[in-house]
This record gives C-alpha cells, structure tokens and sequence, in this order.
C-alpha cells in the first residue's frame, strides 16, 4: 500500500460563527474539519457528529484536541490600516491635520530606506496576526519598492492582504508625494500587474484623501477604477470637520466632501471610505444608492478626537471595522469592536453581540467582496480562524462559568476582551501565530 498522507485535521473547540447581522451558530462541542491540502473548512458541527461522520467516509484525519477548551471565531478582518503607520502608534498631535504634518509625514519618510520598510512590514504583518487578524485593507506608502518589500514579507507569511500603493502628489511633504500624478498613475499599474492574485494578495487602489491628491491625480485614479473594476477603491472620508472645510474651500462646485470623490469619477460600488464621522444626508444616500461602503474605526476617531459616527444612520450600508493604525492604539479588532459598542450607546444605539462579531468578520468579508470566501466558518470556505483563550484570565474565566446564556457569553468575550487572549491564528488551515499556554 502506497502513503496516504493525512492532509485533513478535525479541531475540538467552542464555536462562534456569524450567520449574518443579526445571527451566529454557537456549538459548545463544535468541530473544524479542515482540509489543509486545499486550506478550506471540509466541515463544521458537532464534534463527535464530525468524527463519526469522517470516519464513515474513510477520511485520514488528524484529532487536534489542543483548543477543547478554547473558542473559535473567523478570522478577523481590518478594513483599514496603514502599513507605514505600524511604527507610529500614539503619536502626538492635537487633531487629524497636525497629527499628519508633525507627527505621520515625517515618519513616512522613513519608509524610503528599504531595511526600514522591512522590519515595518514585518512588526505590522506580525502585529496583526498576533491580535487574531488574518485579512486586512492596507493602505501603503507613495515609495513602490517599499510597497514591493510588503507583499515580498506578506507573501512569505501567507497573509491575506489587499495592499495599496498610495496616491498622493500635493499638500504634503515633496520627498513624499508622487513626483508626478502620470507616475503615480504607471506605478499603481505595474504594482497591480506584478502583485495583484500572487499567494493571497489582492491588490487595491488607495488614495490618500481629497486634500492631498491634485485634479489629474484624481481623474487618472478613476481611469484606474475603469481599468479593474474589480479591485477595492480606498480613501479616507468625513474624518474631522477641519477637514472637511478644507476640502470644501479647495472645491467650491462642491456641496459636500463626498461630491468631490463623485465629481472625479471615484464614487462607486468597489469604494471604501475610512472613518465617515460626520455625515450628510445627502452622502449617507449617495452610499445606499451605489452600494459602496464604510471602514468605522472607532478607536481612531477618538484618539484623535475626531468624534463618534453615527452609526444607527449607516444601518443598510455595509460596513466593517478597521484599527487604523496608527491613529488608531490598537491593532485588535475586537478591542474596536468593543469600542463601537460603548460609544454608539452615547447616541443612544445599542448594538448587541451578535452584530459586533458580524462587523468584526463576515461584515468585513463583505466589504472586501469576498464574503463567499472568507468571514465566516462555513463549508467551502478558506480556513481562517482564531483561537480566543481566557483561561489565564480569572476574572472573566470565572465570569463565563456563570454566564446563563449563549448571547451574554458572547457578549463577555468580546465586551472584556483583552489582546492577550488570542491563542492561535491559522490562514489557510495552517497556523501563523501562536502563544502556548500552562
């Protein structure tokens, strides 16, 4: 008899899923089927039922019973960061305009030594994983090779990455900008030729923001969106009201600061706005209408100060969370997660546990386009999961047992949350980080 390798490995553990929205599966004995030849979820359900099941069909599968006592969750997905920022967490500066000029510009800068930006994209690729994330929209740098180096270490990692170079060719310093938006223009062309489907890369197209891109650079960035029409289009929207009078005052034709990206040709479904803080009826309805969508960084918006979006008006736009580091403190998702939830009671908007682990996976799946893929545990779906386990935290360990229902244990996973919590994240079936408990 020839080898037969065991490609497969059933996984023993709690279980939460988003179904969507509103629901999740939850299995207190739940099973992972995964088929790692493949790196795709075979099965998933009761354990024993899986086994049983496994056997039946005379499948070669290895029993992994290292998570019995843990909890499962998809793997979760950062719908915006910035690859050059990973260095930069709790940077000073009193609002989003210094913020930039003083503290963001000239740490950017950096990334034009290639060694830097290596050691920047491995912390960055490193610090994701170690908070559970397995998929993230990634806004780059204007410099291409050390875009180049991200995806060489992304590549390396088996990251799924939706990298972009950044356009940028006004209002910031000259050594950063695009020396001019024709180049801009070519590099983001041959960066998608050279990167985008190779591993789990998908390349994007990301524009810094309205105030930092010229008239040619934005009309050559929606000939772009007509070329791949496919790709994700990320920009920052609506982040401060300082920002949005200067955005203003630079286009006087336009009424708000989302008719601007519409005027270029830049508003369409495949778009992706960080932040929208502060919202016009007007843009709220120009997103319904295209079906764009919203990356809410929370965590963000208040280190900056920048304010609390109103998220119960954003209820049938899709949206997903994003750290946005490094305004953002904090490269976990749920931390931002939990977050959401605090801040949004302030307007008076309850958002129930079911609805953050939504934003935290599938509803970023959903953003990317690529919910059919990834964001949930479901058959035929890649294997991206994280472990979550709180056994070295008394208090909420303790908190668990007691717990009387699914939606409030839930709830205080996500709710006490603690970086340090994350046990393993797997992509593809195979693990990437891990940490070995007592």
């Amino acid at each position: 008899m020839g080898y037969n390798p065991i490609v497969h490995t059933l996984y023993a553990a709690h279980i939460f899923t988003p179904i969507d929205s509103e629901k999740f599966l939850y299995l207190d004995d739940g099973g992972l089927l995964v088929d790692e030849k493949i790196g795709t979820i075979l099965a998933i359900g009761k354990y024993d039922d899986l086994q049983r099941r496994a056997e039946v069909k005379g499948l070669v599968f290895a029993r992994n019973n290292t998570y019995i006592d843990d909890y499962i969750f998809p793997g979760f997905i950062d719908a915006h960061i910035h690859y050059p920022q990973a260095n930069l967490l709790a940077a000073p500066g009193a609002n989003l305009l210094e913020w930039l000029e003083n503290s963001i510009f000239p740490g950017e800068l950096r990334m034009r030594d290639n060694n830097y930006a290596r050691q920047v994209a491995r912390f960055l690729l490193h610090s994701m994983l170690s908070a559970g994330t397995t998929t993230a929209l990634i806004y780059g740098v204007t410099f291409l090779e050390a875009m180049n180096i991200f995806c060489l270490e992304a590549e390396k990692t088996g990251f799924r990455a939706y990298p972009g170079k950044m356009l940028m060719d006004t209002n910031a310093p000259k050594d950063l900008l695009d020396t001019s938006a024709e180049k801009g223009y070519k590099e983001t062309q041959q960066f998608i030729k050279d990167w985008h489907g190779r591993g789990n890369i998908r390349t994007s197209i990301a524009l810094r923001f309205a105030l930092t891109s010229t008239p040619q650079q934005m009309r050559l960035t929606s000939k772009l969106l007509d070329e791949y029409p496919d790709l994700i289009f990320q920009t920052h929207l609506n982040e401060s009201e300082a920002e949005i009078n200067d955005v203003l005052a630079q286009n006087p034709d336009c009424h708000t600061y989302l008719g601007v990206y519409d005027e270029y040709g830049l508003h369409r479904k495949q778009s992706v706005y960080g932040h929208c803080v502060h919202m016009h009826n007007l843009e709220r309805e120009m997103l319904r209408v295209t079906q764009a969508s919203v990356a809410h960084c929370p965590c963000s918006n208040l280190y900056l100060g920048s304010g609390i979006a109103d998220l119960k008006s954003l209820e049938n736009i899709k949206l997903g969370l994003g750290s946005d580091i490094g305004a953002g403190y904090t490269y976990s998702i749920l931390e931002n997660a939990k977050t959401t939830h605090v801040l949004q009671k302030l307007n008076n908007y309850y958002i129930p546990p079911a609805k953050l682990l939504y934003l935290a996976t599938l509803g970023g799946a959903e953003v990317l386009r690529a919910n059919k893929e990834i964001g949930s545990l479901e058959e035929g779906k890649k294997a991206d999961f994280t472990v979550i386990s709180p056994r070295q935290d008394k208090i909420l360990t303790r908190l668990l047992e007691e717990t009387s229902t699914v939606k409030k244990r839930l709830h205080q996973l996500i709710l006490l949350h603690n970086p340090s919590h994350i046990r393993a994240t797997f992509i593809d079936g195979y693990k990437k980080y891990s940490v070995e408990h007592n």
